[in-house]
């Protein structure tokens, strides 16, 4: 079922057939240590962005899961026209007052803690991109290349840009921070295989939609996520995994690392920030489009300059955001990643694996079962209905959502399979001797690790 499946790891695969108890539950959690104003500050929503607060969009919670989620359903929600009737984007956020705000091909809805549905806002055009908050509005994008603010309380307009005639297809996560939001704009016609993405950057005036800068990247923005260290700058990378750092309120290059090792590459993943002053991503290699069979990629940036790190490629390909905490039996920080291909063949592997933040070392690796596609879960169910309504028929998502880690240590992702996991590191983990590029592409599952399947 299309359900309303709202768990804040789900960044791009929220569409996804996932069991409604564990996503409602963990949702619950994560609104319940929110306080009761009625009244939401900048400073107070929880989860503005689907890489969580920002400063930092780290990717970690501050909250603990209960142990036994499917026990634990707070509500659930499916359009009424049907369960299979729109694509729902992923990357829910949460506010202040507890409500929820998550984007469908069909606008972006407001929900209540109660899971009441509070507004419905209409954008110019259909939209795959996740809402953001800022103080009292709500942001988005459409593929007609419009940007827009929503009154928070009542989803009505607050502005309206239409900054390119149209806009890439992909995913999209603007976010906006100290008064200027950063979105993606004007469709990146790259090549015959990669016709999708944008090829500017635009820094607008959160309050009035007055275009303040843009930047023409080298290589186009793919589910673009944008990432705001705090210090009047912001990073992001493009897709086959150059990285870059603008000023924030005048779009100056501060620095840009090209792909490295990238013939022809490409990855939907991306960048999340990590709280030691650091930049990770998750890419792929070589000639990889992110298939079964190809390599994947994560690197260690710093902050500062854009200097290597570390990488480590990977024995899947990398099509997600990694997330940056501490996890469990591990007293340091630990970068995590969800290596897995894209639909297309009758067996995809995917997993998920824990590297220290400082060296790169592998802690440890959690092999799931192959999922036999070739298609996503729930991404065939209701196509037709939805051509015929004039709705973007499928989604065909990357393998994993993006992962978030909560105060406990325990890695949350959702998978094509239509399943949430929840990972677990072995007690008093040490560094591997492995190097994760020899792994097989169906390597075991390291000792220790537990995980639990909604």
């Amino acid at each position: 079922m299309r359900s309303f499946l709202l768990f804040v790891a789900v960044a791009q695969a929220a569409h996804v057939e996932i069991d409604d108890a564990g996503l409602m539950s963990f949702l619950q959690m994560e609104m319940k240590r929110v306080g009761n104003d009625k009244k939401a500050s900048a400073n107070t929503h929880p989860w503005p962005h689907f890489r969580g607060a920002i400063p930092g969009q780290t990717g970690v919670s501050d909250i603990v899961a209960p142990s036994n989620l499917s026990a634990s359903l707070a509500w659930s929600w499916h359009h009424p026209k049907g369960q299979y009737h729109t694509i729902l984007a992923g990357g829910p956020v949460i506010d202040g007052n507890k409500n929820v705000y998550v984007t469908g091909a069909d606008g972006i809805r407001k929900f209540s803690p109660e899971g009441d549905e509070l507004w419905n806002y209409k954008p110019p055009g259909i939209s795959n991109n996740a809402p953001m908050l800022m103080d009292d509005k709500v942001y988005g994008s459409d593929k007609s290349g419009y940007v827009f603010a929503i009154d928070m309380e009542t989803g009505s307009t607050v502005w309206e840009q239409q900054l390119a005639s149209e806009n890439g297809g992909d995913s999209g996560y603007p976010a906006g921070f100290d008064g200027v939001f950063v979105v993606g704009a004007e469709h990146a016609h790259f090549d015959k295989l990669h016709d999708g993405g944008n090829r500017k950057i635009w820094g607008l005036d959160a309050a009035s939609g007055e275009k303040l800068w843009n930047f023409e990247v080298a290589t186009p923005v793919w589910n673009f996520a944008p990432l705001f260290p705090g210090d009047d700058t912001v990073v992001f990378m493009d897709f086959r995994g150059g990285v870059y750092r603008l000023g924030l309120h005048n779009g100056t290059l501060l620095w840009h690392v090209p792909d490295a090792n990238c013939h022809g590459c490409f990855s939907d993943g991306g960048a999340s920030l990590g709280p030691n002053g650091a930049v990770y991503t998750c890419s792929n290699t070589g000639a990889g489009g992110g298939m079964e069979g190809e390599q994947g990629v994560v690197r260690g940036f710093k902050l500062q300059d854009g200097a290597l790190l570390w990488e480590q490629v990977l024995p899947q390909p990398c099509n997600s955001y990694p997330a940056v905490g501490h996890v469990q039996g591990y007293s340091g920080l630990a970068v995590v990643v969800l290596p897995g291909s894209f639909p297309g063949k009758l067996k995809l592997h995917g997993s998920v694996m824990a590297l220290d933040a400082e060296s790169g070392e592998l802690l440890w690796v959690y092999q799931n079962e192959p999922w036999h596609g070739p298609m996503a879960k729930g991404d065939t169910e209701g196509a037709l209905e939805r051509l015929a309504t004039g709705l973007q028929p499928m989604c065909i998502p990357a393998h994993w959502s993006a992962a978030t880690i909560t105060a406990d240590g325990v890695v949350f992702a959702a998978r094509m399979d239509g399943r949430l996991y929840a990972v677990r590191g072995p007690a008093n983990t040490v560094p591997l001797s492995w190097v994760p590029a020899s792994l097989p592409v169906d390597f075991t599952t390291t000792p220790g690790v537990e995980a639990e399947i909604f």
